[in-house]
């Protein structure tokens, strides 16, 4: 019970300072006592009673430097002589099947309205974005419905881009440019194109209905 309680503890430490963007501690929890001697080491992809793991809190809080270091840190820590294979899945999902791009993606939508500096902005979401998209393994969840909204991250972020701009669809394509201005999205005007046909459709019936 004891080893289960300082599992536990030490894994919502990791997370928090995932979560607060603090690499130097990160990296004392992943490499352990081969970095700093008697430091407990996590497996990186554990994940709490949410299902949350440090991909996540690195994702949501914007950190992207930290979500770098945790999914090529098995090349990190050859560099440094630490232990290889702790390395995260940058696909791990919580209880309700969100990856870490599903959770980056929603706190762009969120950005407005979250206050305070532990929030991120939409850079640096986008930043998030942008590098899982690059990532092989991440490709094929895009497309993925999640069991909370039923909707995949794709259908996610058309939603945003219709209300904001095009940025957050590049990112989900690898290709967002932080120097870049982004416009209105076209589907925006190619939904609301489909929407007034069909108001026509439905008058011209009403029509036809009333002459009868």
């Amino acid at each position: 019970m004891a080893r289960r309680s300082t599992n536990v503890n030490a894994l919502a430490a990791f997370h928090n300072f995932v979560a607060k963007g603090d690499i130097e501690k990160v990296k004392d929890f992943v490499q352990g006592k081969d970095r700093k001697p008697g430091h407990v080491r996590i497996a990186v992809d554990m994940q709490d009673e949410d299902g949350l793991a440090a991909v996540h809190w690195a994702a949501m809080r914007g950190h992207k430097n930290v979500l770098r270091y945790l999914v090529g840190c098995s090349v990190h820590m050859m560099l440094e002589g630490g232990p290889e294979g702790n390395r995260a899945d940058p696909t791990v999902q919580d209880k309700d099947g969100w990856s870490a791009l599903t959770w980056a993606i929603f706190m762009v939508e969120q950005e407005p309205k979250m206050h305070g500096k532990e929030h991120a902005s939409k850079k640096q979401l986008l930043e998030v974005i942008n590098y899982l998209c690059q990532q092989a393994a991440v490709q094929e969840y895009i497309e993925r419905s999640d069991r909370l909204l039923n909707k995949t991250a794709g259908e996610m972020a058309d939603e945003i881009s219709q209300q904001s701009d095009e940025a957050i669809t590049a990112a989900l394509k690898g290709r967002w440019d932080a120097n870049k201005q982004y416009g209105a999205a076209k589907v925006k005007k190619e939904v609301q194109m489909v929407d007034e046909w069909r108001e026509v459709q439905m008058l011209q019936k009403m029509l036809a209905d009333t002459d009868d």
